[in-house]
């Protein structure tokens, strides 16, 4: 969402800037067609911000955007469906926070606390049992995962 509203900055602005190099046309004319671009480009900000569920809360200047806030450990995972070999080359920060997706699955009633711990514990196993080991690169991180998670004896 954020790349997309970059682009959609980026794009305006070019589309902004050509507009106003138009020698053939009058100040107030070059003036009424950059401020319907930018009434466009906060047009599309709003509705950004509205899709994201109040995440991007746009400012009413073309040149400012606000930056989205900082994610919770346990946001952002995206490696639930990735190989090892993903894994290995992910940030500390994903694989807790798609560990942390796993360990809920198995226990939701847990305090936030307890769920970092045990996705903590998770992510060492995973990362323990892969180092160095080629020939699990292929494997999918659930079924290390599950391994792990018999080992530590949460199922």
């Amino acid at each position: 969402m954020r790349k997309l509203l970059m682009t959609l900055t980026v794009t305006l602005t070019i589309s902004c800037q050509n507009q106003t190099k138009s020698d053939n046309q009058t100040e107030s004319i070059k003036k009424a067609k950059k401020d319907s671009l930018v009434k466009e480009y906060d047009k599309y900000r709003d509705s950004i911000a509205k899709a994201s569920g109040g995440l991007i809360q746009p400012e009413k200047t073309q040149s400012k955007i606000i930056p989205i806030p900082a994610k919770e450990w346990y946001e952002g995972g995206t490696l639930h469906q990735s190989k090892i070999s993903g894994w290995k080359s992910s940030t500390d920060r994903n694989k807790l926070a798609t560990c942390a997706d796993f360990m809920a699955k198995i226990d939701n009633t847990v305090t936030m606390d307890v769920l970092k711990k045990r996705a903590t514990d998770l992510k060492i196993c995973i990362d323990d049992s892969s180092k160095g080991i080629k020939t699990v690169d292929d494997w999918k991180v659930t079924e290390i995962a599950a391994l792990c998670i018999k080992l530590m004896g949460y199922q």
